[in-house]
């Protein structure tokens, strides 16, 4: 059951949004008086003298809240809510705080610096909550506010963690907040290397939708996609998005994205994507002076039976033979 949607959960609840409403109508500034005497002793003799796991949620969710009413008050707290014996109400807590949409880092810091968030990647919630886990460190990462948390994933993490951890900058895509060179780049480094246990062989594939977050191609990254590409061991026969990449790709590092396609049909049977988006693609190559390139790709689609490109490659065929022999 929903524990915030409980009788006790609700009460709590309201509690503490009371307690906000009263705070910002009188436009306090002085913190010790923000918080309403009375609504704040009754959460402080239930967190002393009652035990209720619903509480703990309640107050994981609203962490946030009670810094703006009490910032002292819940610092002196956090331990005890987080740090104790692992029981249902300290775990109920985690379930809470992770719970929230947004990663305010100020309470981060204070949970990550009393070792909250090293003590998450170790327990075992449902997997909501260790998605919500995973997203938090990678969202302190950007940020620049937490390194140890996201290279403990890489290093020591299991497979959904590391694949949450993959997944998080797979789907942001061009995202203003990401960093090429100092995010994406050094833990794509880091993901190569751990990933070569056998049992994370599979996380290749989702590693190379990364391309999704680059827009030029250098020779780092080139070599990146190489490697990650050579490790690769199938790709779903439907999959639309590393075609979709390649177009995306070719529009400003067409001599690049030519040798990363050879390498991805030669090794496998890809789905060819919106085939005119692929002739524009093999005819851009081949007027940039890249006809070897050109022609070998048309002749590997040829062989795994698609002669959609067998007029193209007649064409400039004739077209460099009569530049060469008028």
């Amino acid at each position: 059951p929903d524990i915030l949607n409980s009788n006790e959960g609700q009460f709590y609840t309201s509690i503490i949004i009371f307690s906000l409403k009263i705070a910002r109508d009188k436009l306090n500034d002085d913190e010790e008086l923000r918080w309403n005497f009375g609504l704040k002793e009754i959460i402080e003799n239930d967190l002393n003298n009652k035990k209720s796991f619903q509480l703990f949620e309640v107050i994981g969710k609203y962490l946030p809240n009670l810094f703006y009413l009490d910032e002292n008050w819940i610092k002196d707290k956090l331990k005890y809510l987080f740090m104790e014996e692992f029981d249902i109400y300290v775990k109920s807590a985690y379930v809470g705080y992770f719970s929230n949409h947004t990663v305010y880092l100020k309470i981060f810091e204070e949970l990550d610096n009393i070792g909250v968030i090293e003590k998450a990647l170790n327990q075992n919630f449902e997997e909501k909550t260790n998605n919500k886990i995973v997203e938090f460190i990678c969202f302190a990462f950007i940020s620049d506010k937490n390194h140890e948390s996201i290279n403990k994933i890489i290093d020591d993490g299991n497979y959904k963690q590391k694949q949450k951890l993959i997944q998080f900058f797979q789907n942001r895509g061009n995202g203003k907040d990401i960093d090429i060179e100092k995010h994406i780049i050094p833990l794509w480094n880091k993901l190569l290397v751990s990933l070569n246990k056998k049992e994370f062989k599979p996380l290749h594939f989702e590693l190379l939708q990364w391309i999704n977050t680059i827009k030029t191609i250098d020779e780092e990254v080139n070599d990146l996609i190489i490697k990650t590409i050579n490790e690769i061991e199938s790709i779903p026969l439907y999959n639309t998005d590393v075609i979709r990449n390649i177009y995306k790709l070719a529009e400003v590092n067409l001599k690049e994205t030519s040798k990363i396609l050879i390498l991805l049909l030669k090794k496998f049977d890809i789905y060819i994507y919106q085939n005119e988006k692929m002739i524009y693609i093999i005819e851009s190559i081949y007027k940039s002076d890249l006809s070897k390139d050109a022609n070998e790709i048309v002749n590997i689609l040829g062989e795994k039976g698609n002669y959609s490109f067998k007029e193209l490659y007649i064409k400039y065929k004739e077209i460099i033979n009569y530049l060469i022999f008028g």
